[in-house]
């Protein structure tokens, strides 16, 4: 997502995302800072105004000084900690974002938007296992949410545990009937759980929406095959 619409003049931009910021902040300070007084608390607003002005117009370094030096009084506020989580994400420095996620949800057990950034980012570290359970759990906090049964679905599959790659695929799929991405995870789920059949037919849907992958095509014919083999030891197993 861009951070500065080219089509805006810049000081509108950070007009409106000032106003933006200044209502998340007041919600979050009326949620989770009660302890702090009013005086320490209309600073933490200008802060966190300045620090996503400042990172708008790029100035990360200062972004990154001024939310440390803030941390260091208040070490769990949630948004300043998720501005400067993202600003390691942008710079590739994808373990220090990490653990900055990972000490949030040790506050936020409940917070939707933390476990997804937890798992997206586990995600790009090729830990698919941990990043699975994390967004299972994201799951639990919203079952309406497509993104989390998305990455559910993918995450399941390349984890192996295919009864979930093929049930929250289907779940996915419920919404939108023609992902491809999502009918090839189904497909290939049925294969690994020996439901060739059922794998075949949503293969030949896939074919049907992508008739030049070529890939399917083979696919589609080795199924054919293993179904043949398996239909003619079952018969020989019954005559004998």
């Amino acid at each position: 997502e861009k951070i500065i619409d080219e089509a805006l003049p810049v000081s509108v931009v950070i007009e409106n995302h000032a106003n933006e910021t200044k209502v998340e902040v007041e919600e979050i300070l009326e949620e989770n800072n009660e302890e702090l007084s009013n005086k320490e608390k209309d600073k933490l607003l200008d802060i966190v105004k300045v620090a996503k002005t400042k990172y708008a117009m790029w100035d990360v370094e200062w972004t990154k000084a001024s939310i440390v030096e803030w941390l260091s009084i208040n070490k769990d506020n949630r948004e300043l900690n998720m501005l400067l989580a993202l600003i390691y994400e942008n710079e590739q420095n994808l373990k220090k974002a990490e653990l900055i996620y990972k000490d949030l949800v040790l506050v936020y057990d409940n917070d939707l938007e933390i476990h997804k950034k937890l798992g997206f980012v586990l995600s790009l570290q090729w830990r698919y296992e941990l990043a699975y359970k994390i967004y299972k759990k994201a799951f639990d906090l919203n079952e309406n949410d497509q993104e989390v049964v998305e990455m559910v679905a993918n995450l399941a599959y390349h984890t192996w545990e295919y009864e979930d790659s093929r049930n929250f695929a289907k779940l996915f799929l419920k919404n939108k009937p023609r992902s491809l991405e999502m009918l090839t995870i189904l497909a290939y789920s049925h294969i690994n759980l020996e439901d060739r059949a059922e794998a075949l037919e949503i293969l030949k849907k896939v074919k049907e929406l992508d008739p030049y992958n070529l890939e399917i095509g083979d696919i589609i014919e080795k199924v054919k095959t293993e179904m043949e083999l398996q239909n003619h030891f079952a018969i020989n197993k019954e005559e004998n």
